[in-house]
C-alpha cells in the first residue's frame, strides 16, 4: 500500500507477461483487478526489468507509452535498488518506499505525455541496468545454490527450522558479499544484523530455496528474472504472475510470515475471470 495525495492505494505487481496483457486490454484488466481484491483504489505495479523485456516487443512497448503516459502505473526498484534503499533505511527501522517512478505523474517541459513518457525511458538506461541485474543476479544465485551440498534434508523434506535456517545463513551471506562496508561497521560497533529489515533479501532466499533447494532443479534464465521481479514482494498487495511462481508464492504465504499479500494469482487463473478470453475460448470451440 502506498499514498498519494494522501490517498492510500494498493499496489498490484503484474509480472512480464501479465504486463504484456494488460496492456493490449486495459478496459479487460481493469475490472478483475478492483474485483479481485476488493480495493476501491488500485495501481497496477511492474519492475523496471519487465519494461526492458517489453521493449523487443515493439506493439507492446507503443501500448506502453499510450497508457500508462496517462493511466497512473508505478515503477518499482529492481532487486538491487531496493536493498539499496533497504539499507539506506537500516537505522530508522522502518522500511522505504519501492516506488521508483509513476510515468504519469512527470511531465517534460515542451513534450506532450506521450512524447515525454518516451523521453524518460530511452534516457533512463534501463538495458544498461538489465544487463547489471542479470549479470548481478546469476551471481547470487550462484551463491546461493553453492550452498545446496551443506544443506541436505535431515529427513525425506526440509522441516520448517531447516528452511528457516537456510534463509538466515543464505541472507547473511549475501548482505555481507553485497554490502561489505556496511557489515563490517556492524561488527565493529558489535551490532548484531537484524535481517528483518531486509525482506527483499529474505524473499530471494525463499524463491532459491523453493525452486533449487525442493526440486534440485538447474537454473534457467528466467529463474534469475524471477527473483529480480520477486523481490519487491514484500512491498506489494498482490500479484498476478505465471503458474510455477504463483505455486512457490503461495507455499511461502502458508507456511512463513513474511509475506501480508491477497492470495497469488497466476495468469491462467486471472483470464478464466476475463471475459474476453472465455469469448475467444467459445469462439475456438465453435464449429465453422
Amino acid at each position: 500500500m502506498i499514498e498519494l495525495n494522501g490517498k492510500p492505494y494498493g499496489l498490484v505487481l503484474l509480472d512480464t507477461n501479465v504486463l504484456s496483457e494488460f496492456l493490449l486490454a486495459p478496459k479487460e484488466w481493469g475490472p478483475l483487478l478492483v474485483h479481485k481484491y476488493f480495493l476501491k483504489s488500485i495501481i497496477p505495479s511492474y519492475s523496471a526489468f519487465s519494461v526492458v523485456e517489453i521493449t523487443s516487443r515493439p506493439e507492446v512497448f507503443e501500448k506502453f507509452i499510450d497508457i500508462f503516459s496517462a493511466f497512473p502505473a508505478i515503477m518499482l526498484d529492481g532487486y538491487d535498488s531496493i536493498f539499496q534503499k533497504e539499507m539506506e533505511h537500516y537505522s530508522t527501522g522502518k522500511l522505504p518506499s519501492p516506488v521508483v517512478i509513476s510515468p504519469a505523474f512527470v511531465r517534460a517541459p515542451g513534450l506532450d505525455p506521450r512524447e515525454g513518457t518516451r523521453k524518460l525511458f530511452e534516457t533512463a538506461g534501463l538495458e544498461q541496468k538489465a544487463r547489471q541485474w542479470k549479470s548481478s543476479a546469476k551471481s547470487i544465485l550462484d551463491g546461493m545454490l553453492g550452498l545446496r551440498p551443506n544443506f541436505p534434508p535431515k529427513g525425506s523434506t526440509y522441516s520448517l527450522s531447516e528452511i528457516a535456517r537456510f534463509v538466515d545463513v543464505a541472507s547473511r551471506q549475501q548482505i555481507e558479499l553485497r554490502a561489505k562496508g556496511f557489515f563490517r561497521d556492524l561488527k565493529s560497533r558489535s551490532e548484531e544484523l537484524d535481517i528483518s529489515r531486509f525482506p527483499s533479501i529474505l524473499i530471494t532466499s525463499l524463491i532459491v530455496f523453493y525452486k533449487f533447494y525442493v526440486d534440485k532443479r538447474r537454473p534457467a534464465d528466467s529463474d534469475v528474472f524471477d527473483i529480480i521481479i520477486g523481490s519487491v514482494l514484500p512491498y506489494v498487495d498482490a500479484v498476478i504472475t505465471e503458474a510455477g511462481m504463483r505455486s512457490i508464492i503461495s507455499t511461502i504465504q502458508r507456511r512463513h510470515k513474511l509475506l501480508n499479500l491477497a492470495p497469488a494469482t497466476s495468469l491462467a487463473e486471472a483470464r478464466d475471470e476475463i471475459p474476453m478470453y472465455k469469448n475467444l475460448a467459445e469462439g475456438a470451440n465453435t464449429p465453422g
